[in-house]
């Protein structure tokens, strides 16, 4: 896990190396681990009640099947990681790596996404300039109305989502050309005003 003076120092590492490298918490990967075992074996189960013939076994096996797959791919060490550099910061996620330069990038923020069943999650959330959001994002932008515009990292690798956010705020005033902190908003309108998303 990031310390506190750890997140506070990363413009002056970022600024020092070839870049900056963070990882998930290993609690986040036995977390992950667990998650995919549990869903192997129900897809286990739902295959047994295919071979089985029975419909129920379908139903269970199609959504975990994928399920285990996703959970158990994350598990795996060096799956995921996010890379800090003086042009720009790099998201592996599931070993897809996406990319973007600091000035493309209006603003860092912590984003809460609540589940319609209560909870939710932190995690840190940015506006690219322009409105647009990567391609790979079609999916989560399906799924989490209000985040048209915006996008949001995987992890809060191994630090709170807030820390993390007003680090990767500094990184890019102090990096992209002609920013200062705080110039970007941290929440577009629409992503403020969502139902799914608060502040």
């Amino acid at each position: 896990m990031a310390s506190e003076q750890e997140l506070q120092d990363l413009p002056a590492q970022v600024a020092g190396g070839d870049g900056v490298v963070l990882r998930p918490s290993k609690r986040r990967k036995v977390f992950n681990l667990v998650l995919g075992l549990w869903a192997a074996f129900m897809a286990a189960a739902g295959g047994a009640g295919v071979a089985a013939g029975s419909f129920a076994g379908l139903i269970i096996l199609l959504p975990a099947l994928p399920l285990a797959l996703y959970w158990l791919v994350a598990a795996v060490p060096r799956s995921s990681s996010l890379t800090l550099a003086r042009s720009g910061f790099q998201v592996r996620h599931l070993f897809v790596r996406r990319s973007w330069d600091w000035d493309d990038v209006l603003g860092f923020g912590a984003r809460s996404i609540l589940y319609p069943r209560g909870g939710g999650i932190t995690l840190v959330g940015f506006m690219a300039r322009g409105g647009q959001e990567p391609q790979g994002d079609l999916l989560q932008g399906l799924g989490i109305r209000g985040l048209t515009r915006t996008t949001t990292l995987p992890d809060a690798y191994g630090s709170s989502a807030e820390d993390l956010a007003a680090a990767m705020e500094r990184c890019r005033a102090r990096f992209a050309d002609g920013a200062a902190p705080g110039a970007g908003p941290k929440l577009p309108a629409d992503v403020a005003r969502s139902a799914a998303i608060t502040r």
